[in-house]
């Protein structure tokens, strides 16, 4: 993995819930720069945020306050096959490819404040193989540098069993 890692930009039409701040468009109200709607000052007690425009506009007479969309993080998973099929040799080393891709999953969720996990499957879930969801680079690169000594096994059975392990 000697190469310059390459980030990438992703965008998710509808992340979820989250509340932690990040930099994705959540459900949820609060500190946001996005305007999302006006409520009655009884539902967000927050008289900061009063809008006398909306409030003389309101026809029964209350005083309405702005709310503002709240940002998200998200946690970024890559599960990937660690079948002997990863194994063969071909015109590129598909364990290098794996590393340098999930690699730059991990930057680009990183950099965007998200937490990134790795969940490798082969023929049985491997705890050196599961990463759970982090905010640092190194634990990605040191389970990326046991990589190239993969003794994989015949099929990847696992990837049918790691739902519950995903969020």
């Amino acid at each position: 993995m000697s190469k310059a890692i390459q980030s990438f930009h992703y965008r998710l039409a509808h992340p979820g819930y989250s509340v932690f701040p990040g930099a994705h468009p959540g459900e949820m109200t609060g500190g946001g720069q996005l305007f999302k709607r006006h409520e009655p000052l009884l539902a967000s007690p927050d008289p900061r945020r009063i809008d006398l425009r909306a409030s003389l506009l309101d026809p029964f007479g209350g005083y309405r306050v702005r709310v503002f969309q709240q940002h998200s993080k998200l946690n970024v998973y890559a599960i990937a096959d660690l079948s002997a099929s990863m194994t063969l040799a071909g015109r590129q080393d598909k364990r290098q490819n794996l590393a340098e891709l999930v690699l730059s999953a991990a930057q680009s969720a990183l950099q965007c404040g998200d937490s990134f996990g790795f969940i490798g499957c082969g023929q049985r879930l491997e705890q050196r193989w599961t990463l759970p969801a982090g905010s640092s680079l190194q634990p990605v690169r040191e389970m990326l540098n046991r990589l190239p000594a993969l003794t994989a096994q015949a099929g990847a059975d696992s990837l049918a069993r790691i739902a519950p392990l995903l969020p």
